[in-house]
């Protein structure tokens, strides 16, 4: 008898773990409130729950931003943290200190390629576009041409996004 090895890879909007396939098994798992996945966000990022709204949603994802100030010396610093949390309260994505892009497909290139064109560094930053159907994460692209041309080639026509720019 032979041996052979079979490696198997799924792509899709939902981490398949041990509470999805129980839910599976006996029944489908109820989706959170808003309000709860806002506290979930909150606790994710580390910041008090009244600083986090929600910023765009979409069919699988939740865009959460929070404002966080901090004080140095003499200056005071401002950063925006971000949170992307799937619909049963999962953090998919958490950033301490990133921008978010919102709007259609036009509008989101516009303000991604200025965004990226205003940056001294010829290295992209890390990049993840969340549609109604998934989140991907192009921080593999280092350069910001190649950024941009994976956005736009990911983003439908008609349909609107959120891309999350790393601002660290």
């Amino acid at each position: 008898p032979e041996k052979s090895l079979l490696r198997v890879t799924a792509v899709g909007s939902a981490a398949m773990d041990a509470a999805a396939v129980g839910a599976a098994a006996g029944g489908a798992a109820a989706a959170l409130a808003p309000d709860e996945s806002r506290r979930r966000a909150a606790e994710a990022m580390g910041i008090d729950e009244g600083s986090v709204d929600l910023t765009s949603e979409f069919d699988h994802h939740l865009v959460f931003t929070g404002h966080v100030a901090s004080r140095r010396l003499f200056t005071k610093k401002s950063r925006h943290s971000v949170a992307v949390m799937d619909r049963y309260g999962r953090a998919k994505l958490v950033l301490g200190n990133a921008r978010v892009i919102l709007g259609g497909r036009l509008s989101i290139l516009e303000d991604l390629d200025d965004f990226l064109e205003s940056r001294p560094s010829g290295i992209a930053p890390r990049v993840c576009l969340v549609n109604d159907a998934q989140m991907m994460d192009f921080s593999g692209l280092t350069s910001p041409a190649h950024t941009l041309e994976a956005v736009m080639a990911e983003i439908d026509e008609g349909g609107r996004a959120a891309v999350v720019v790393d601002m660290s």
